[in-house]
């Protein structure tokens, strides 16, 4: 998606084509204005920041600030600017867009997409062309941040990298916890930089009084309610007094009042004490509101009561603005104290409150603003505040609970905003927590899980509210990992977590709540914090293993099973190795005679212990703890064990991939499609649970269908994993980008198998990207991840015929990778190995033979050692590698040394061929093409016979080939005819050299 050119909203659609995930909107240039006649009906509306009433003042040292991060050279960045509510920051950033729009930058407004739309937008969901020379950049302006579903925020800030210049996002929110946390987190792993600017009081600043604050509003006011306002001592000093009214916006709305009251009772100068607190000042301005809506009705204009006036301006300020539709079945919901239809009272509250960015009947039930006066109100609106001065209605109470509850189908559309708005408002009105929240809560705990991964944050760092209920809440959680609730589940999970230890003394108990806290925070992708929690539980389990082995040897087993997960995740692949060693031998111990949960759990920990010992070189041995899992796997499923299926399929997973490493990879092409099997069927029961590992399986299976010259059933799963891990990512980018990168680079991989170059290269270019930015926080866990990608790219580099490039990154790779081999050869000496073959590839084509002879030299000597070592696995490669080295033999002259090389490739091929020629005859075609080539050069009739025998082979099994399935062996089949044109020649068989020269060629074009 790009932006520009707007006029109007624009909807960017979801891909599945469903609801506008966000609405794009230039930013309003043109200040609107307020009648003396409308503001002195409803001062409140004098605070609304579209108005800009009260001057801008002040926030220099800010201003600069994100002037300075606008200006940056980062193409891309978002920056949060974070405060309580009423101090500015809706100002503040109208100011900044002023600015931005003077300096030559495109300003944006982004809204929700469940905001109702605008002018018939619903239906645009093209992408907007973009124009460079339409400003130095792009700004995007987004309130409500902290409100947006995870996943929608980050789909709009992905999409500001792909504008082609300059964008900035700028967020607006009041809290900055852990949903910052978290998506700054997602946002470095896009290399998305992320700034926040914590927004304090305006009186805090040096040059700032609060009596200057205080009466240059008054005046601002005045001059809008058409009088002249006499500064008043008394007032002065009874609205200054106290914290409460440090906030830009408390201040303002005591000066409104102020101004207001003086001149409807003219020549007191003195205002009541009731007015000593901003709930009061509230109070009073809401009361002005209601006299409004009297005058309304008394006058004709609306058929409805203040009364009901009131009760729908409730909803409307706890719902948010509705369509027409929604509106009515809003009201069906909860019925407002009226006789008058629901059509009446859409029509009557949009004649008190009329959208003013919408034709009129586009949307009705606008809310109140500012946002502080609109929480205020709910608030107000419950019995329980202690303002005096104003009359709560009991109707509100329970407004909320006949708005979400007892909806037929399904969770009610309102969840989120209505939670949003109650929690927002309950941080300063506690009474809302017991009269509201609480009751709401305790009877439908399922409504904070409904109302996402934003709002159940919110909710759980809400402190007034009893752990008790959060404890309810917990219940309805899913157990296992979500991708969109993680980041929620984890804030319930630590405040639960610090209130359990705080009464623990029972070291198991304690125990137990640092591990569980552990694995929320693992889901959420909150590694560092995860192992720290998993390695305070270790103690804790060890010390109760030695009271009494027989209870606790398997806690503590399970624990070091999980801390060498957390560790592995770190890159800490020794200490991982350590901790899942000593689990299986702690498991292995129980399950001795043993057929229930002591088996099941051996059987996992040795899954999780063929993960480690792969990690650090040790692959036969991964096969064999693998094999024993699967065993145990299939006795307990075919005992009808739980979760046996789920266990299967991991165990299945992990020996298929271990099998393909040892290269056994018709075996591991069974293996991998036997647990994709079970992981759709577990799919069908729980998506979210179970796709990130359909998603890891088909990655997989991928790989070896292309190991064994299936290219497009490769492909086919590879792409179904990518876009599984895509939709996965987006909710949850911390926990799962780094799948996305690594199923984004075999992607390139089958791409470039099938020849579709382009696609390759932006794919494995994506890879690329993501990696660099995850080694910017954990290098020691992607460095590996880097250099593999990196190799690859320098394949699709070259592909695409940009070979400095290509060289420059290969070189890259090989860098990184010589560095870990050096720290541990046994894992990284074979990557090694395959990074120097593509550099020596990438030399060539720049003319640097010597240097390309070098390159493959190491390679080869590394390949032959491997295999010497275990020749199933390493063989194929060392075979390939020969070519290599044949072929820059001979572009240096040393043809007899290439012809060695050729021939022992050849041999080695043929050998790999006999055994498994479904996956090998290709490797021999070409080695014998590549021997073809080097005895063609001699030129003596001895050679080209010899030649002409190999070629002849290779054309056969390319043609065999071929005609199996879609590959890439079409190229390399008219390589190797011109190869048979030119021996024919040689041989004196012109005219059967210019038949198959003409065929290679095609026909000329006229």
């Amino acid at each position: 998606m790009q932006v520009s050119d707007v006029n109007g909203d624009v909807s960017i659609h979801a891909p599945s084509g469903g609801r506008p995930l966000y609405r794009v909107m230039d930013f309003p240039v043109d200040r609107p204005t307020i009648s003396v006649k409308r503001a002195r009906d409803q001062p409140a509306r004098l605070l609304q920041p579209r108005y800009a009433i009260v001057d801008f003042t002040g926030r220099r040292g800010e201003l600069a600030e994100l002037g300075a991060w606008r200006d940056s050279e980062d193409p891309v960045s978002t920056l949060l600017i974070h405060g309580a509510g009423g101090q500015g920051k809706t100002r503040l950033a109208n100011r900044f867009a002023e600015l931005s729009r003077e300096a030559g930058w495109r300003v944006f407004l982004g809204r929700h997409g469940s905001a109702p739309s605008v002018g018939g937008s619903q239906g645009n969901d093209k992408a907007i062309d973009h124009h460079p020379e339409d400003g130095i950049g792009t700004l995007m302006v987004v309130d409500y941040a902290e409100r947006w579903p995870t996943s929608d925020l980050l789909e709009m800030l992905t999409d500001a990298t792909r504008q082609g210049r300059k964008a900035r996002v700028l967020l607006l929110a009041r809290p900055s916890g852990i949903w910052w946390q978290t998506l700054a987190s997602d946002l470095d792993r896009l290399e998305i930089e992320t700034y926040d600017l914590r927004l304090g009081a305006l009186a805090d600043e040096i040059d700032m009084s609060l009596e200057n604050l205080f009466t240059t509003a008054q005046d601002c006011f005045a001059r809008a309610l058409g009088t002249s306002h006499i500064h008043s001592p008394n007032v002065q000093s009874w609205a200054l007094r106290g914290p409460s009214f440090q906030q830009a916006l408390a201040i303002q709305m005591a000066a409104l009042v102020s101004v207001d009251s003086v001149r409807r009772m003219p020549g007191s100068g003195e205002i009541s004490q009731d007015l000593g607190s901003p709930g009061q000042i509230s109070a009073y301005l809401l009361s002005r509101e209601r006299a409004y809506w009297e005058k309304l009705h008394d006058n004709h204009r609306v058929g409805i009561t203040a009364d009901a006036m009131g009760q729908a301006t409730y909803l409307a300020t706890l719902t948010g603005e509705q369509s027409y539709e929604d509106g009515l079945e809003l009201l069906a919901r909860v019925a407002v104290a009226t006789s008058e239809p629901a059509d009446r009272i859409l029509k009557d509250h949009a004649t008190a409150y009329p959208l003013w960015d919408k034709e009129p009947g586009e949307a009705y039930l606008e809310p109140l603003h500012p946002d502080l006066l609109a929480e205020d109100f709910l608030a107000l609106a419950v019995p329980g505040h202690g303002v005096t001065s104003h009359v709560p209605d009991p109707w509100s109470t329970g407004a909320p609970r006949r708005l979400l509850t007892n909806t037929p189908s399904g969770p009610s559309k309102w969840t989120r905003p209505a939670l949003a708005g109650l929690t927002a408002a309950a941080e300063r009105w506690p009474h809302l927590i017991s009269q509201q929240l609480a009751p709401l809560l305790t009877e439908h705990p399922e409504l904070a899980v409904q109302a996402g991964g934003a709002v159940l944050a919110t909710v759980a760092g809400l402190s007034e509210l009893a752990p008790e209920l959060l404890e309810k809440i917990e219940s309805h959680l899913p157990s296992g990992q979500h991708v969109e609730l993680a980041p929620g589940i984890a804030a319930v999970a630590y405040r639960l977590a610090h209130h359990r230890l705080a009464g623990a003394e029972d070291p198991r108990v304690r125990a137990t709540i640092h591990s569980g806290l552990a694995q929320r925070l693992h889901y959420a992708g909150l590694r560092e914090q995860a192992l720290q929690a998993a390695e305070e539980a270790i103690p804790l389990w060890r010390q109760l293993a030695a009271s009494d082995p027989v209870a606790h040897a398997a806690d503590l087993a399970t624990a070091l099973s999980d801390l060498s997960l957390h560790l592995a995740a770190l890159g800490r692949d020794d200490d991982a190795l350590a901790a899942s060693l000593e689990a299986v031998a702690l498991h292995r111990e129980r399950a001795e005679g043993d057929s229930g949960s002591g088996l099941s759990s051996l059987g996992i920990s040795l899954n999780g212990l063929s993960l480690h010992l792969s990690s650090v070189g040790r692959i036969q041995e991964a096969v064999t703890a693998s094999e024993e899992a699967v065993a145990i796997d299939r006795r307990l499923k075919g005992e009808g064990s739980r979760n046996s299926s789920e266990r299967l399929a991991s165990s299945l997973t992990n020996l298929g991939n271990h099998l393909g490493a040892v290269g056994l990879r018709g075996e591991a092409v069974e293996m991998l499609q036997e647990a994709v099997v079970i992981e759709r069927h577990l799919c069908e029961s729980d998506f979210s649970a179970y796709a990130p590992e359909l998603a890891a399986v088909l990655n997989n299976l991928g790989t070896q269908l292309s190991e064994v010259g299936r290219w497009e059933d490769g492909l086919a799963a590879t792409q179904e994993a990518t876009d599984l891990c895509r939709h996965i990512a987006e909710a949850n980018p911390a926990a799962h980008e780094p799948t996305l990168a690594m199923v984004l680079g075999n992607l390139g991989n089958r791409l470039a198998a099938v020849g579709r170059w382009d696609d390759a290269l932006a794919s494995t270019l994506e890879a690329a990207d993501l990696y660099r930015a995850l080694c910017e926080s954990n290098s020691v866990a992607y460095e590996p991840d880097l250099a593999r990608t990196l190799s690859n790219l320098g394949n699709r580099l070259a592909q695409a015929g940009r070979y400095e490039e290509s060289a420059a990154i290969t070189r890259e790779a090989v860098e990184i990778r010589r560095r870990l081999t050096q720290v541990n050869p046994a894992v990284h000496e074979i990557d090694l190995a395959a990074s120097l073959g593509n550099l020596s590839l990438r030399l060539s084509e720049l003319g640097e033979q010597q240097a390309a002879l070098k390159a493959v030299q190491e390679a080869t000597k590394i390949y032959r050692k491997l295999a010497s070592e275990n020749p199933v696995a390493h063989n194929p490669r060392f075979a390939q590698s020969l070519s290599i080295l044949g072929n820059q033999m001979a572009k240096l002259g040393r043809r007899d040394e290439a012809l060695t090389f050729f021939q022992e490739a050849v041999s080695l091929c043929r050998r790999l061929a006999r055994d498994d020629p479904s996956v090998f005859e290709a490797k021999l075609a070409m080695a014998l093409w590549a021997l073809a080539q080097g005895q063609t050069e001699g030129g003596a009739e001895e050679d080209l016979l010899i030649a002409l025998d190999a070629v002849t082979e290779a054309l056969s099994l390319f043609q065999r080939l071929d005609a199996g399935s879609p590959s890439p062996y079409g190229i390399s089949r008219l390589g190797a005819l011109g190869t048979l044109s030119l021996v024919l020649r040689g041989l004196g068989r012109s005219e059967e050299a210019d038949q198959i020269a003409r065929y290679v060629l095609g026909p000329k074009e006229e």
